[in-house]
């Protein structure tokens, strides 16, 4: 009996052994299997990755990251200290770096992947050639590192920034020749006016005052289109400030139908100006934009009108009684509109 179970024992020490043999080529297998796989799905991603086992030792690196660096698979073997990477690569003189540097910059190079790897960082290899690198810690206490080529990013980057710098100094070249030729052509400019103001003090029939007035208003009006070709620069530098005077608000109106009155003589059209019982006669504000706006929309309405009307109407839209009141003066919000009789914008 005693035979019977040392016999008895030994057999099931050896189905044991088996068993645990068996366990081991399937586990062996599953893990030849799964490395095949990692490596294939590895190989099929564009971009470089170097595994690193927890004593920064070489253990893996995908065909993006050989292809990168130019690292023949010889020099890529499982085990090897990943320092022997980057002596490989300073003797083909891929970095930027002095002889009497390497050392140092080697050490920042891997104090970090042995604190627990480094955020995203940039590399730019004698060759002009630039590397996104990452680092990062496995799970295991490996290391995976990953290298993508931003080249093209960098310069577009490079192109956009020029392109922007070219903007800018047109951009500059511009607003110095507006302000250049506005102050060139305000210099007769104020010639004609001086000369009208003259010869309105000489003795002149009716017509000839109507002509005299209507020389100086245009010279006015175009007086105010040369500051506004100034008012580019003000607008583009920040310090564009409107005016506030006190003008007759009917007045200003008026000068539009004045400014226009060549074109609607010649179409026949009648010009209306309306304005409501409660607007003030008088308002404090920037009359030679409020008139640049409405001659630019009643223009507008002049050039789709041929037969009829166009006008201008101002309403009170809101009044406030509490605006100033150290100047005893209330503040309003007009409301200007410009109606024609021709075609019409759709809705």
């Amino acid at each position: 009996e005693a035979a019977n179970r040392a016999n008895t024992e030994l057999l099931e020490q050896a189905q044991q052994a088996d068993r645990s043999k068996r366990e081991a080529e399937i586990q062996l297998k599953v893990k030849d299997a799964i490395s095949t796989e990692l490596i294939a799905v590895m190989d099929s991603i564009d971009y470089g990755i170097l595994l690193l086992d927890s004593d920064l030792n070489i253990r893996l690196a995908n065909r993006a990251y050989r292809k990168i660096w130019g690292i023949p698979s010889e020099i890529l073997v499982p085990g090897r200290p990943s320092r022997d990477l980057m002596e490989f690569n300073r003797h083909k003189g891929v970095y930027n770096v002095a002889d009497e540097d390497w050392d140092n910059w080697l050490e920042t190079r891997e104090l970090p992947m042995q604190a627990g790897g480094f955020p995203p960082t940039e590399l730019k290899r004698a060759d002009s050639v630039v590397l996104l690198i990452q680092c990062t810690v496995m799970p295991d206490g490996g290391r995976m590192l990953t290298y993508l080529d931003i080249t093209s990013i960098k310069q577009h980057e490079v192109m956009l920034s020029e392109a922007k710098a070219a903007a800018d100094a047109a951009n500059e070249s511009k607003s110095q020749f507006l302000a250049s030729m506005s102050h060139e052509i305000r210099t007769p400019m104020n010639g004609v006016l001086g000369l009208s103001n003259l010869l309105r003090e000489t003795d002149l029939d009716d017509d000839q005052s109507q002509y005299v007035d209507a020389i100086k208003h245009s010279a006015d009006c175009l007086t105010t289109i040369i500051n506004d070709i100034l008012d580019f620069s003000k607008l583009e530098a920040g310090k564009l400030e409107l005016e506030l005077v006190d003008f007759d608000l009917s007045h200003a109106v008026q000068s539009v139908a004045d400014l226009l009155s060549p074109q609607l003589t010649a179409k026949g059209l009648r010009f209306e100006v309306t304005i409501g019982p409660d607007v003030p006669a008088f308002i404090n504000g920037d009359p030679g934009r409020l008139r640049q706006i409405l001659l630019n929309l009643t223009g507008n309405a002049l050039k789709f009108t041929d037969k009829g009307s166009v006008g201008i109407s101002v309403e009170m839209q809101d009044r406030d009684d509490s605006y100033d009141d150290s100047y005893d003066e209330m503040g309003v919000r007009l409301r200007f509109e410009v109606i024609d009789t021709g075609i019409g914008i759709s809705d």
